[in-house]
Parts: C-alpha cells; sequence; structure tokens
C-alpha cells in the first residue's frame, strides 16, 4: 500500500467517526400518523402532539357531513401516540391545567374553525355546512393547517408543562409514630417520685433489742456451749 491509498484509508475511517457526532448535534423528534376507519383522513403531528398534517379523500365530501367529519378529524388526532402521551403526561398536572383555557381560531372566510386545549392539540374542528357546497376536500385541508396553526401560535407561549410518567411509584416513607404518654399510677400523686430501689450492700445502723439472746451458733437449750454431741437415747 502507498502513501496515496493510506491517506485515503485514513480519510474514510475519519469521516464514518465524524457522522455520530454529527447526527448527535441535530437530534431528530419524532412524530405520528394516523388514519380514520373510514379511510377519508390521513394526519400527521409533532412530537408534541401538534397538528402538522391533515389530507382528505376526494370523496369525502360525498361520505361524509361537516358535523361527522370535524368529530372523525378530532379522533383521527387524538389516536396518534404523540396525542396520547401528552394526554397521559397531564393527569400529574391537573392544578395547573385547571388555571389554563383552550384557544380558538378562524380561517378568512369563517367556515372553519379550530379549537386547541391547553396543551396545543386539537380538542374541536367545527366545519360549515356551506363548505361541502363551495370548496374542495383539498382546499378544505389547507383551510384547517392554517387555522390550527394560528391557534397555536396564541397558545405556544401560555402552555402548562407536561409531567413525564415515571416508571417505578414512588414510595411514601414510613409514617412516623410518637411516643406513648406516660402512665401515672393512681397511688402516685403529680411531682412524687418513687423510692429507690433496695441495696444490700448499703451499711444502715440496726438498733438492736434488749431483751434478744445472742449467742454462737452452737447454743443449746438443753447442753449449753457444750462442744460434745449429744448423748444418744440408747445410751
Amino acid at each position: 500500500m502507498d502513501i496515496a491509498d493510506f491517506d485515503a484509508a485514513l480519510a474514510a475511517i475519519d469521516r464514518k467517526t465524524r457522522k455520530p457526532a454529527v447526527a448527535d448535534q441535530h437530534p431528530t423528534t419524532a412524530g405520528g400518523s394516523a388514519s380514520s376507519r373510514d379511510g377519508l383522513i390521513t394526519v400527521a403531528v409533532s412530537a408534541e402532539g401538534v397538528l402538522t398534517q391533515i389530507s382528505l379523500a376526494e370523496d369525502t365530501f360525498q361520505r361524509s357531513s361537516p358535523d361527522r367529519l370535524g368529530h372523525s378529524i378530532v379522533a383521527t388526532i387524538r389516536s396518534t401516540a404523540p396525542a396520547r402521551r401528552v394526554g397521559a403526561g397531564t393527569t400529574a398536572s391537573t392544578e395547573s391545567t385547571q388555571n389554563s383555557h383552550n384557544f380558538e381560531a378562524k380561517s378568512v372566510d369563517g367556515g372553519v374553525r379550530v379549537t386547541l386545549d391547553p396543551y396545543g392539540i386539537v380538542s374541536a374542528v367545527y366545519i360549515a355546512k356551506n363548505v361541502f357546497r363551495t370548496s374542495t376536500p383539498l382546499r378544505l385541508s389547507a383551510a384547517i393547517i392554517q387555522t390550527a396553526r394560528q391557534a397555536n401560535r396564541r397558545s405556544r407561549n401560555t402552555r402548562p408543562a407536561v409531567t413525564p410518567i415515571s416508571s417505578a411509584p414512588e414510595r411514601s416513607a414510613a409514617p412516623q409514630v410518637a411516643p406513648l404518654p406516660q402512665t401515672m399510677s393512681r397511688n402516685t400523686s403529680q411531682g412524687s417520685t418513687a423510692p429507690p430501689p433496695w441495696d444490700p450492700y448499703q451499711r444502715r445502723s440496726k438498733r438492736y433489742d434488749r431483751n434478744e439472746v445472742v449467742g454462737p451458733s452452737d447454743w443449746d437449750e438443753d447442753l449449753g456451749y457444750s462442744s460434745d454431741p449429744p448423748p444418744s437415747w440408747l445410751q
């Protein structure tokens, strides 16, 4: 291998090692997409569940109605994976949601009205009845996207934070048990103390009885101070 081939091999290795670094500097957030059950609606949302694209079939106006189409669009958006994740994360943010409100926008001609919840997800789509007579599915899709973006710009700065769901619940600390109060005896008045325990080695004075006769351990009433053993009854 000559020097030119060796330099080319080093350059190829260097390009391979730099590709992961470039990918890390520009991370991509994956969104989601879904289609309605009847196949008339296809939507795409961002990772936050915000509507980014919608397409309607050519025969949508013949197979649906304005009210049913609006409800079907909302259900299809809510069925995407990002929208479900955001909806599940809002359960831990109920307090902040109560202080927030929905955002609504209307198209230029007034035929489309889109409502977003506090987290930027489409919650209602209103389509006027005359739209089916004066417009086309392609123009209606564009009007819905533009109206949703307008409402999204209004709600972007006031959205509450979504609390992520932890995989394991936090363990609560063990409850602290208060010490039991000391009970007092019925015969013991408040402020009195119990007598000290008896000490057998404590020196103490003894008052002897003058009538008590004290003698050695071998004293006998009949023999007196005799060291001889007592006589047997056989003698």
